[in-house]
């Protein structure tokens, strides 16, 4: 990846610059502020779901059988996968929201950090 990256800015690859070191070090706490903020969601949600594994499990083979016998068509599995699993995740729907709230707040958070590593990395290639 770096040598097509270095190809295609016309530049010889060797050690990293001081630019690309900052910019890997911006990717790393972007990455780590989002699993920072996603982790008491997901955390909460964890439980739920393996819970409810053997469910969706059943589910999922109960339509590739109706699928193969002809009983449900094509056209209507993503229907009745989406009206099974709602089903299965009402009872923690709050943790759900949780988890999309933590998801929006925690890519905003990395947009954050990746857009002013873009731009102090586009800088510092300018001025080189």
């Amino acid at each position: 990846m770096r040598a097509a990256i270095a190809s295609l800015l016309a530049i010889t690859p060797g050690e990293p610059s001081a630019a690309e070191l900052s910019f890997r070090a911006a990717c790393t706490r972007a990455q780590a502020r989002l699993d920072e903020i996603m982790k008491p969601a997901s955390d909460a949600l964890a439980p739920h779901m393996a819970t409810i594994a053997p469910g969706i499990e059943a589910v999922d083979a109960a339509i590739k059988a109706d699928v193969a016998a002809g009983r449900l068509q094509a056209e209507d599995v993503r229907e009745r996968r989406t009206a099974a699993y709602a089903r299965l995740y009402a009872p923690f729907q709050t943790e759900i929201d949780a988890l999309r709230k933590a998801q929006f707040e925690g890519l905003l958070a990395y947009d954050a950090v990746m857009t002013e590593a873009v731009a102090l990395f586009a800088q510092h290639m300018r001025a080189s």
